[in-house]
């Protein structure tokens, strides 16, 4: 065997080799990160609403968010705070806006939100479902029969949190205040949606 051959041998057989073993390396790395990700989530509050006004007077039923990834968003009167929130809820529409698994929920919690609901509605983020204001309906969603957000009082004019609900179960709590809780969130829907899978399908060619 000359040279050439030799080196064209170990260098296949290296390339042979190397392949599974590199494709397993990020696999098991992938496989890591998803299960960190997931550790990260809970169980800290479950819905059980029947149904929840929308700001265009109809009936929203819970049960037809059972199967999404909703964002839920208290959204608070304290300017900065509104603002932060409203801004991060566009970049997630944006990012998963080919996703309809993903919903989001906003509801303004001042007792006079005309004014923000039409703030809301002139946003990219139109297409979610807008919530009415009544304090009535504000405070139990926030509360102990609701989300069960992480307040130390219940004093939603400075609510900086966001709720993450899969199947209605809430499994985690982001303070928009935080960049690093943002950039969680992201991930946290990314590794609960489902995979896609592709609709091509073989077909076989007839026998001759």
């Amino acid at each position: 065997m000359t040279t050439k051959r030799i080196i064209q041998f170990i260098a296949l057989s290296i390339l042979l080799a190397g392949l599974p073993l590199l494709s397993w390396y990020y696999l098991k790395q992938g496989f890591e990160y998803r299960k960190e990700v997931l550790d990260d989530l809970g169980e800290y509050a479950r819905l059980t609403a029947a149904e929840l006004p929308t700001g265009k007077d109809t009936l929203l039923n819970a049960s037809s968010l059972r199967t999404h990834i909703v964002v839920w968003a208290l959204v608070p009167e304290e300017d900065s705070t509104r603002e932060r929130m409203l801004y991060y809820l566009n970049e997630f529409h944006d990012q998963f806006q080919e996703r309809p698994e993903v919903q989001y929920l906003l509801l303004p919690t001042a007792q006079d939100s005309a004014g923000l609901l039409k703030q809301l509605e002139s946003l990219p983020l139109g297409q979610a479902a807008f919530l009415t204001a009544p304090g009535a309906n504000a405070e139990p969603l926030a509360g102990r029969e609701g989300l069960k957000l992480p307040l130390e009082k219940v004093d939603l004019d400075e609510n900086p949190y966001l709720a993450l609900t899969d199947s209605l179960v809430v499994k985690r709590y982001y303070d928009v205040r935080k960049q690093e809780d943002m950039k969680r969130l992201v991930e946290h829907i990314a590794v609960l949606l489902p995979v896609e899978t592709s609709e091509t399908e073989l077909k076989r060619e007839p026998e001759k």
